[in-house]
């Protein structure tokens, strides 16, 4: 029987064929020359059962092999060609940095460049409305009043474009100094009252006395005034805007609540990412670049913490940070 599993293992089906058949020939060989009716029954039982098992286990260890040869065979095509495609995708993912690297690279130029011309442009037009430099037809000042704004509008995102680029490029530095989250939300809301007032929403302000945080002041004012703007920008007229500085152990959470539009969950995940512009904001027309919360997320993770978000779509929005206190 061993001789028959070893060539059932190493050997094709002719080879094991004719071992069968030596098998069959030897058991038969004892029973012509002894004849059958002398041949011991249990003799030719046994060499019956032995010759039919041997048969039986040579082909079924044989066919194993060979789908075992089949099997190995697919997966050595499967992993060549999952090789290859992964050569392809890594060759592919060093082309998407490469043309990522460029168009930061591109973008940083080019705000840098259009900052130049922007300043030129907005102090002329400043000279220009200028009363001493003699009196404006009202549909001139208008005009001039609207470049005026688009100019001022412009400058902006190229700030934010540059902010980001030097933010790729290089940590975030900050001057950290002792700083009254109260007293700064408090300021936050002058700042957007006028566009509060001009959509009657109404801004509320609540905020711990003396609630001190160790922080980069400029770049904390840019992050409440960030979501303080969104906050007014997406709500209905006549809605509210909450903007709360409390402490809560040995953190201080400053947290600007809305009755606003509300974020579907899907769009939240990409709500930080550069760009990116919600259907509510395109659906409505909803004036932005998509960089204002980006650039609040890189200053909060500068201050070791991030911003979170919860929104219920049309019931407004909560947007949260964590700062140690001071």
């Amino acid at each position: 029987m061993l001789p028959v599993l070893w060539l059932a293992v190493t050997a094709g089906r002719r080879e094991l064929a004719a071992v069968l058949a030596a098998m069959i020939t030897a058991q038969l060989v004892p029973l012509a020359f002894v004849g059958g009716t002398a041949y011991p029954d249990s003799g030719w039982r046994g060499a019956f059962v032995i010759t039919t098992v041997t048969a039986i286990m040579g082909l079924m260890v044989q066919r194993l092999i060979e789908e075992t040869r089949q099997r190995n065979a697919l997966l050595q095509e499967q992993t060549e060609s999952l090789t290859h495609v992964s050569a392809q995708l890594a060759a592919q993912n060093e082309r998407l940095l490469e043309l990522d690297r460029l168009k930061d690279e591109f973008v940083a130029t080019a705000s840098h460049e259009l900052r130049t011309p922007l300043t030129s442009l907005s102090g002329y037009l400043e000279m220009s409305l200028d009363p001493a430099e003699g009196p404006l037809s009202p549909t001139r000042e208008n005009h001039l009043r609207i470049v005026q704004r688009n100019a001022n509008r412009l400058a902006v995102l190229v700030d934010q474009l540059l902010f980001l680029a030097r933010a790729d490029s290089h940590p975030l530095e900050l001057y950290r100094q002792p700083v009254d989250l109260g007293e700064l939300v408090g300021e936050a809301a002058e700042t957007a009252r006028p566009a509060a007032q001009a959509k009657n929403i109404a801004l509320r302000v609540e905020g711990d006395p003396l609630l001190g945080v160790l922080a980069d002041r400029p770049q904390l004012v840019r992050v409440v005034d960030n979501l303080v703007a969104n906050a007014v920008k997406f709500t209905p007229d006549g809605g509210t805007v909450r903007l709360a500085a409390r402490r809560d152990g040995e953190a201080a959470i400053l947290e600007v609540t809305d009755t606003g539009l509300g974020i579907p969950r899907a769009e939240q995940v990409d709500l930080f990412n550069r760009f990116f512009r919600g259907t509510n904001a395109i659906e409505k027309a909803i004036p932005g670049s998509g960089l204002g919360l980006a650039i609040s997320q890189v200053i909060a993770e500068a201050h070791g913490s991030t911003i979170q978000v919860e929104s219920t779509p049309g019931s407004g929005s909560t947007f949260r940070l964590s700062l140690p206190l001071g």
